[in-house]
């Protein structure tokens, strides 16, 4: 008996990354709720057609909630007592033991971990909603409850482009901006990194001319994915493509260095 359903937050992209993570987890969950915010409406057929389940939240939803809201959206609606977070092209590749016997026996109390197949992290993925949930804006991490074993081994698979240019340099530029933005609310109110290690403040504190001046340069897409003006995100996009620009800015990588994202 599968007593755990995985969540999976997604703004789209190509299908495949999507199908790798649920074909990687079906040996121990039987529910796949994806948390989807359509950056582009036209996906939701495809969306649809491979989870059991899908939450619709507004597609500039992280920039008023943050990430760590999105795996909580899912928790509320699940089938099953246990939850499996995983990212977008995210896939388990290694089991440890029978997950689905330990789970069954286990207190829901209890944290498990996910060890991670190309770094030296340890992620706090596998847990009961009605006990925990996940804080943070950013790198966000679960709230309460003792932590156990690693259970499971997680790899980040290459993620397939889409076929359409501007979608894929949409998905890039969202993600910068939503970083950006995030680190820079961190900036101005330090709270708001909930259960996240601290670490992560000192980090943004030495990042932070790149923040601002990332935030200075793309204010014009800043501001429509704040006020919710899709076309006006999209438009903005555009025009950099035009101008032979790309996606770049302040990301991390596991040791919380200074990093680009885009090509």
């Amino acid at each position: 008996m599968r007593v755990t359903s995985c969540v999976i937050p997604t703004m789209g992209g190509n299908l495949e990354n999507l199908i790798r993570s649920i074909k990687s987890v079906e040996p121990w969950c039987d529910e796949t709720f994806i948390v989807w915010q359509p950056l582009f409406e036209d996906d939701e057929e495809e969306i649809r057609s491979v989870a059991s389940k899908v939450a619709v939240v507004d597609w500039n939803y992280v920039f008023h909630r943050g990430y760590g809201a999105l795996p909580n959206v899912g928790a509320e609606h699940i089938k099953n007592p246990w939850l499996l977070y995983l990212g977008v092209a995210e896939t388990i590749a290694e089991e440890y033991q029978d997950i689905n016997k330990l789970l069954a026996d286990s207190s829901r109390e209890m944290i498990y971990r996910v060890d991670h197949h190309n770094d030296a992290n340890r992620w706090n993925r596998w847990y009961a909603p009605q006990y925990t949930k996940y804080s943070g804006i950013m790198h966000e991490s679960t709230t309460a409850g003792p932590v156990g074993a690693i259970i499971a081994r997680m790899q980040d698979t290459e993620k397939t482009p889409l076929a359409d240019p501007l979608k894929n340099e949409c998905l890039k530029y969202f993600k910068a901006c939503s970083y950006n933005f995030l680190y820079r609310c961190l900036l101005e109110d330090n709270s708001r990194l909930g259960a996240t290690d601290s670490g992560w403040i000192q980090f943004v504190n030495g990042a932070k001319e790149s923040i601002l001046d990332f935030c200075a340069k793309h204010s014009d897409l800043l501001e429509p994915a704040i006020y919710g003006d899709r076309q006006g995100f999209i438009d903005g996009v555009k025009r950099r493509m035009d101008a032979g620009k790309e996606a770049r800015g302040v990301n991390f990588n596991p040791q919380g260095e200074e990093m680009s994202v885009g090509a």
